[in-house]
């Protein structure tokens, strides 16, 4: 196996250059570079790979095996280094062939991410895309940090300078209960809350976490009859039980009639809840990344 350590990367388009020109001063003339130096940068080639690669021969310079093996995997990774770094100053929607990468750490990504790709597949029909649902927030800006995610839909703006952000949609907490719940009618009162047995998040980064409610109530003590790892866990353990829950609405609201829940208000106040699209600073001048954020921001507010 080649040690790529040994290899000076400067030294690639060099061989590009070379295998596709098979003559040196070609080569030199088409990188502006002077034929000693490409001399040079072959020679050093050589040793970093162990194999002549190309053999002075009458028609200019034959290539060796390996040369052939190595050629096309160099080719691909100049030309994606090129598209990409073109793709930074300038984008065409309609001919951009990118690939996105979009994480959801809930279940409104999922839901907003259709309408997103209905809009992109009319105004950006050779883009390609990939949604992720992503378990844990550490994960998910690993993510966006080494460039596995262009983007992420998170119910909590960015602390860090790193990441920027822009408000997506607007979402509340509601309690959700069985339609058939022997207790609980249309209304639910702060009493008749503090009285039922809860499903809750073991988060406490999430809406409508165990300390966040409680904080909300006076720090009066709920009692927790199951604790789940997945917001959208909530209303699906709601629907066999008996139990209530507190989660978000654009969670929850999907499944009430599937699932016969019934959606109620809180019968307290919480903060506000907002949801961003969240992306590393690093792509804020990508134009191509740019482009499918506005648009993305603006479908996603078009539809509340």
């Amino acid at each position: 196996m080649i040690n790529l350590r040994a290899v000076d990367l400067n030294l690639l388009p060099v061989f590009e250059a070379v295998y596709e020109e098979r003559n040196m001063t070609r080569a030199a003339n088409r990188l502006a570079m002077s034929q000693p130096a490409v001399s040079n940068a072959v020679a050093r080639l050589r040793g970093a790979l162990g194999d002549e690669l190309f053999v002075a021969g009458r028609r200019g310079a034959a290539v060796t095996p390996m040369a052939e093996e190595v050629y096309p995997r160099v080719k691909a990774a100049l030309d994606a280094v090129r598209h990409g770094l073109s793709e930074t100053r300038e984008f065409v929607p309609m001919e951009s062939e990118r690939r996105f990468s979009i994480g959801t750490l809930y279940g409104p990504g999922i839901a907003l991410g259709r309408a997103v790709i209905a809009w992109l597949e009319k105004e950006a029909p050779r883009l390609s895309w990939r949604f992720v649902q992503i378990n844990q927030r550490e994960d998910a800006t690993a993510g966006l940090r080494d460039g596995r995610l262009d983007f992420l839909i998170d119910y909590a703006a960015p602390a860090s300078r790193d990441f920027q952000s822009g408000a997506m949609f607007d979402d509340e907490l509601v309690v959700a209960v069985s339609a058939r719940h022997p207790r609980i009618g249309a209304t639910l009162s702060r009493k008749e809350f503090l009285a039922e047995r809860h499903i809750v998040h073991c988060s406490l980064r999430v809406p409508g976490s165990l300390a966040q409610i409680e904080g909300a109530l006076g720090n009066r003590t709920l009692d927790v009859a199951i604790e789940v790892r997945e917001p959208l866990e909530l209303p699906l353990t709601v629907a066999g039980t008996f139990f209530v829950a507190v989660c978000n609405r654009r969670i929850a609201e999907p499944w009430v009639r599937l699932l016969g829940l019934r959606l109620l208000p809180l019968p307290f106040r919480v903060p506000a809840i907002k949801g961003y699209l969240v992306w590393h600073a690093s792509r804020q001048r990508d134009v191509g990344h740019k482009w499918v954020r506005e648009g993305a921001l603006k479908i996603a507010r078009a539809l509340g």
